[in-house]
């Protein structure tokens, strides 16, 4: 669940965050952003051009978001870590946030594609 000043919060915080043109490194662990603030910081992250490091842990954050985030993060020039742990996260979020990233899909299991043993 969200905590009801994380949209707000995040709202005034993206007004700040495009005006710090270095900056690098994003902290936002433990703030319970849940869906509603994910969807804010989606918006803010393409102004983020310097951005490297993004670190989301212990926000509530469920698959939506992180589609949500996947729509942001893909518009960084040049993340390089990105921190989702201890959040509700399954499969489909995984999957929508390697996908913005750009990140290849493993190949099938069986496809020829593992390392031989």
């Amino acid at each position: 669940r969200s905590h009801p000043a994380a949209r707000a919060g995040m709202e005034r915080l993206s007004t700040v965050l495009p005006t710090l043109r270095s900056l690098a490194r994003l902290y936002l662990s433990s703030n319970a952003l849940a869906l509603e603030g994910t969807q804010v910081l989606a918006n803010t992250l393409p102004q983020l051009k310097a951005l490297q490091a993004l670190v989301l842990s212990w926000n509530n954050l469920t698959d939506a978001a992180l589609q949500e985030l996947a729509r942001g993060i893909s518009r960084v020039p040049s993340p390089r870590c990105l921190d989702v742990s201890s959040n509700s996260v399954r499969d489909a979020g995984l999957a929508a946030l390697v996908e913005g990233l750009g990140v290849p899909p493993p190949p099938p299991p069986g496809s020829g594609g593992e390392d031989p043993v």
